[in-house]
């Protein structure tokens, strides 16, 4: 088997929906809007400084045959060999 990393983009994506569920929507000027989309566009230093900070926790190798996500490459590489 082999493992791929997710591309940068998917997790900054991946990142942004987390903050918009744990955080909720924000009132702005009277209208609400998604946490994480917020911060990003408005405040991309903080958004980044955030994502940085929590990278390490978002799964980021995924398996070559069934696209299981791990946090190693190592795990992502043994996933699909225990039926083999």
């Amino acid at each position: 088997m082999y493992a791929e990393k997710k591309g940068t983009l998917r997790l900054r994506e991946e990142f942004e929906q987390y903050l918009n569920d744990k955080y909720g929507d924000v009132d702005v000027c009277g209208n609400k809007y998604p946490a994480g989309s917020v911060l990003l566009r408005y405040d991309s230093a903080a958004f980044d400084n955030l994502f940085d900070a929590e990278l390490d926790n978002i799964p980021q190798w995924l398996c070559g045959a069934c696209g299981n996500e791990f946090d190693t490459s190592e795990k992502a590489n043994n996933c699909c060999l225990k039926g083999t």
